[in-house]
């Protein structure tokens, strides 16, 4: 991560400035300086029951609430911490943790927004680099369904369950096949 000049101290500026606000995220672009992240809102139909947002057209003079931030840079007050803790440790060691941590803050009445006007510049995948894809592919889907688990109301989780459960048939067969056509290929190997 690349931060911009000054962008702490825009932060806490408008952070103070409003003092429902709890937590505040900011701008991620790219190296090339492609938009990548203005925050999250909820999608019961997306792999993770959460989307990103797509930026705005006219840039919005005030900062945007959101359902969460991107956990590569964001400002959290310390009344947050003092009134709901740290991160839960159990989205550990990765993906989750803030968007939970932003629907714990929204619950113990603080806002969540984001603001365009500071910009950090996000690498991506720092933490995950080092790790084997199936590894992530399965804390990111273990961690999707504790999220889900922990924070969405029954009749969410219901919907939840039905797409988890289409996802899962879905990707069965494919798999399946998959191990069928290795186990092809390796009699093939033995002559």
């Amino acid at each position: 991560k690349i931060i911009r000049e000054d962008a702490l101290k825009k932060l806490i500026a408008i952070a103070e400035n409003d003092k429902k606000i709890g937590i505040l995220g900011c701008k991620l672009i790219s190296p090339n300086g492609e938009i990548q992240y203005v925050g999250m809102q909820i999608d019961l139909l997306s792999p993770n029951g959460v989307k990103w947002r797509k930026p705005f057209k006219e840039i919005p003079g005030e900062p945007q609430e959101v359902y969460s931030v991107d956990g590569a840079a964001f400002l959290i007050k310390r009344n947050v911490i003092n009134r709901i803790g740290v991160f839960d440790e159990r989205f550990s060691p990765l993906y989750y943790e803030e968007t939970d941590y932003c629907v714990r803050a929204k619950r113990a009445g603080f806002l969540v927004k984001m603001t365009y006007f500071v910009e950090v510049v996000h690498y991506g995948g720092g933490c995950s680099k080092q790790k084997l894809p199936e590894y992530l592919h399965f804390v990111f889907r273990t961690n999707s369904i504790r999220f889900a688990l922990i924070n969405f109301s029954v009749p969410l989780l219901i919907v939840r369950i039905f797409y988890e459960c289409y996802t899962f048939l879905r990707c069965l067969p494919r798999k399946m096949l998959e191990k069928k056509n290795k186990n092809v290929r390796s009699s093939f190997t033995n002559f």
